[in-house]
């Protein structure tokens, strides 16, 4: 006997199976009434950052029905991120398709790791005002949270004698794929204009360390500026700083020599009074 007929066997018993289980599936849906696609959605995103993805839904019954979403919150690490359905309530005809978006806002503080939210779309027969849950069909939603930048560090002087001042920021890129690191500083002034440095864009791959550069050429000869630093990769929230810089040029130095040396003198030296009173008044 040769092996063809064992082979042509086979393929037609797997292609039954396969077949079988498509029927199972459609089946399974049918009896819920309604198909839901996907009923996985994977999503890596930075602290502070959020995604939009689209859900289809399909009436599968001969009536119409009405489809609630539900959002129940899993487990995670840190502040859990916001997750929601619009619209939320949403009424399909006999055959009708129809699209929901699924909104997740990760928050800032977020804690670094992997998370999960459910999605429980509640199928209840609309047909002459029947609202009875007829099938419930659950998406799950597994988030990965990242912080893009990680190990960050700000390098500047907190006393300015002069120009030009060197602002380093270093850090390393922690997150799954290249992304592009700028840095910006904002000098805040309590009187003056406020002044603003940007260094230059670069491109990080993945768990690489970066070093940026922001470079102030003519700051003031004296004043205090609030200092607020940035640390961006344009994906989630940014790593920030504030301080406070003091800036007292060198070229004052020997103003206030000289100004400290005339009040010393005038400190030292007493006024003669004029001795302008009767003899008989002095006794």
């Amino acid at each position: 006997m040769s092996a063809y007929p064992k082979k042509t066997f086979a393929l037609g018993g797997a292609l039954a199976a396969v077949v079988l289980a498509l029927s199972w599936a459609y089946a399974a849906a049918a009896q819920t009434g309604i198909n839901v696609t996907p009923t996985h959605i994977p999503a890596t995103i930075a602290a502070g950052d959020e995604t939009r993805e689209k859900v289809s839904l399909r009436n599968l019954s001969a009536g119409e029905v009405e489809v609630e979403a539900v959002v129940e919150q899993g487990q995670g690490e840190g502040p859990l991120a916001a997750v929601s359905v619009a619209p939320a309530r949403i009424r399909l005809a006999a055959g009708e398709s129809a699209e929901v978006e699924v909104h997740v806002a990760v928050p800032s503080d977020a804690g670094v790791g992997r998370g999960e939210a459910y999605i429980f779309f509640n199928v209840a027969d609309a047909s002459a005002g029947n609202v009875a849950i007829i099938g419930k069909i659950r998406v799950a939603v597994e988030m990965n949270v990242i912080r893009p930048v990680s190990e960050a560090d700000f390098s500047y002087p907190l006393i300015i004698g002069s120009g030009p001042v060197t602002f380093t920021m270093r850090g390393r890129n922690t997150s799954e794929f290249p992304v592009a690191m700028d840095g910006r500083i904002v000098l805040e002034s309590l009187l003056g204009e406020d002044v603003e440095l940007v260094s230059s864009s670069r491109q990080v791959s993945n768990d690489e360390s970066f070093e940026l550069q922001a470079v102030w050429q003519d700051p003031p000869l004296f004043g205090i500026r609030r200092l607020k630093l940035s640390l961006s990769s344009g994906v989630g929230a940014p790593v920030t700083k504030t301080s406070y810089i003091l800036i007292f040029s060198w070229k004052l130095v020997p103003a206030l020599f000289l100004l400290v040396a005339a009040a010393a003198i005038l400190i030292k030296k007493k006024p003669a009074i004029a001795n302008v009173f009767p003899g008989k008044w002095r006794q």
